[in-house]
């Protein structure tokens, strides 16, 4: 008795492989190498693709624009020396649309309210220019 089971199992085992020998070679049959070859190229593009376009979004991210800020205190109806103003960089993300990008946009100018000790000078804080 133990031999017609032992004989069972083994028979199972054998027509398992075999069912996957021969799922194996039908797939392996229905699959064009050259498709799949294409197919797998196409990915490899897309994932370069990304890769650049991911890099690019980093490298904004990171992005710095020059800024003018106050040194010091300067009152409402005062004139921008150079001494008041320096540059520095500050996030793209966090710079106002109109900020200054250099020293000398901002002096010999007056400015419209005061400003405070490290406040961002603006175009819109400044008083326009008679021509």
């Amino acid at each position: 008795m133990n031999n017609i089971s032992s004989n069972a199992t083994n028979f199972k085992r054998i027509s398992s492989v075999c069912f996957s020998l021969i799922s194996l070679i039908f797939l392996t049959s229905c699959v064009n190498p050259e498709q799949l070859k294409a197919e797998a190229e196409k990915v490899s593009q897309q994932e370069k693709t990304f890769q650049a376009t991911q890099a690019q979004l980093e490298t904004e991210m990171n992005a710095k624009d020059k800024v003018v800020f106050v040194k010091k205190k300067i009152t409402a109806g005062g004139t921008i020396a150079a001494a008041d103003v320096g540059e520095r960089e500050m996030d793209v993300s966090e710079t106002p649309i109109d900020a200054l990008s250099s020293k000398s946009q901002a002096i010999g100018r007056k400015v419209k309210r005061g400003f405070a000790k490290d406040d961002i000078v603006c175009q819109h804080q400044l008083v326009v220019a008679d021509k």
